[in-house]
């Protein structure tokens, strides 16, 4: 009978010491059953998805791909029940393709050094984890140093990273998206660059070759654009992007104008959402619809 699992609470929460013994393994084809855990995955449906996999020993086979696809660690307690649960004997680390780390403190602004040693302790996942996610990670509060970007290019397979409400500096914010050797895609959604850090030395380990960028600040994080896009720049990047989706605020037009003037011959696809700040009244001053004519120049050069 397979083991107690629990390594992260509320995400991948599975018992399966409850399965019954004597429940017919054969009264559902295996496609109908696929077909029936594809729905409650559609649906978000997780404790369907539990309930399922107690029914018997096929239907614990069957659900194991989808509950363990995408793995949230929240803390140091979840960090370390998840990497004692990937012992080689265990096998569930071959369905996990998203690796989520979203510190959660136990008191606002608490730290959370943990982060620090995820990429050590979950190496186990290197070769087969695809999608990297950091949600609300602060630099001050997880100290990261060298040792978790050189981690970070542990996991080989990882093409894909998502910044979701992250507060960092430019060098940590370069070192992240240098580290993964097979970084494809790069999704910023809110983030606030901050101009002190915790002082490490961060490497930047390889010059970034990816194919679809993705900038999204809201009110609240707006820095993101016009601290990645002039770096991205002066990357491999600018070779290889050919799709790009950004959120533009009218004062940064020019920088984003100037990136587009630079990679733009190459883009395959091109999302531009133009939206003031707070619709504060400088968004429409003289200066910053003249870096809207920059934004419109590099536009004309694609037609």
């Amino acid at each position: 009978m397979p083991p107690t699992i629990s390594p992260i609470p509320g995400e991948a929460d599975i018992l399966s010491e409850g399965q019954s013994s004597t429940a017919r393994d054969d009264l559902f084809p295996p496609e109908l059953v696929d077909m029936f855990l594809g729905y409650a995955v559609d649906d978000k449906d997780l404790p369907t998805l539990k309930a399922a996999s107690l029914v018997c020993r096929s239907w614990w086979a069957l659900s194991c791909p989808y509950i363990f696809r995408r793995v949230v660690v929240i803390s140091e307690s979840s960090l370390e029940g998840l990497a004692g649960f990937l012992e080689p004997d265990q096998g569930a680390h071959r369905y996990i393709s998203t690796l989520a780390i979203h510190p959660r403190p136990t008191e606002p602004f608490g730290p959370a050094h943990w982060v620090d040693d995820v990429p050590a302790k979950l190496a186990a996942m290197g070769p087969r984890l695809r999608v990297l996610e950091l949600v609300q990670l602060n630099e001050h509060d997880t100290h990261l140093g060298a040792g978790f970007v050189r981690g970070l290019a542990g996991f080989a397979a990882v093409d894909s990273l998502t910044l979701h409400e992250c507060s960092m500096t430019p060098p940590l914010l370069r070192a992240l998206l240098s580290a993964p050797p097979a970084l494809r895609t790069v999704t910023v959604r809110s983030l606030i660059t901050t101009q002190v850090g915790t002082g490490a030395v961060l490497p930047c380990l390889r010059s970034p070759a990816l194919r679809s960028l993705e900038v999204r600040p809201t009110a609240g994080y707006t820095s993101s654009a016009e601290n990645i896009l002039p770096w991205i720049a002066t990357t491999a990047t600018a070779q290889s992007l050919r799709a790009l989706r950004l959120t533009v605020r009218i004062s940064e037009s020019v920088g984003v104008g100037q990136f587009v003037l630079a990679v733009g011959e190459r883009l395959e696809e091109l999302e531009l959402e133009l939206e003031p700040f707070l619709d504060l009244p400088l968004e429409t001053a003289g200066e910053s619809l003249v870096a809207q004519d920059t934004l419109d120049t590099g536009l004309t050069k694609l037609q």
